[in-house]
């Protein structure tokens, strides 16, 4: 076995010129600038970049989805409009019973028995139907 005062001695670093005298200042500089800052909750930032937006949408698709497959047809719009605004808006306008026969798909029959139905309901005199006919 060796012996430490048998191995010979050499220079294995080298330094360069002024290292020493510039040293202080390096750590002084490194001591005094600004450190950067590390967030405090991490997941917060991150649910704040990308958690909030896709809630956010998937909220508005659900609520979206919802309305846009509510059945909207003709009957069910026409059963949330009251009669007499009903009677009132055909009133204003200028249409007759035979131009509302020749726009819509129904048979003379079936014409017929809802003119019936309307008569029937209306439990008139014959001298009040004739005044409201004008004859």
């Amino acid at each position: 076995m060796k012996k430490l005062e048998d191995i010979p001695k050499r220079q294995v670093f080298d330094v360069p010129d002024g290292y020493f005298d510039r040293l202080p200042g390096i750590i002084q500089a490194r001591i005094t600038a600004p450190k950067p800052v590390t967030e405090k909750y991490p997941a917060l930032g991150f649910s704040l970049k990308y958690a909030l937006p896709v809630m956010l949408l998937s909220v508005v698709s659900i609520f979206m989805y919802q309305n846009w497959n509510r059945e909207q047809n003709a009957e069910t719009i026409l059963a949330t409009v009251s009669t007499d605004a009903l009677v009132d808006y055909l009133e204003e306008i200028d249409i007759n019973t035979d131009d509302l026969i020749a726009e819509s798909n129904l048979t003379t029959q079936e014409a017929e028995n809802i003119e019936q139905d309307v008569y029937m309901n209306l439990d008139l005199s014959e001298e009040e139907l004739l005044n409201e006919l004008d004859i």
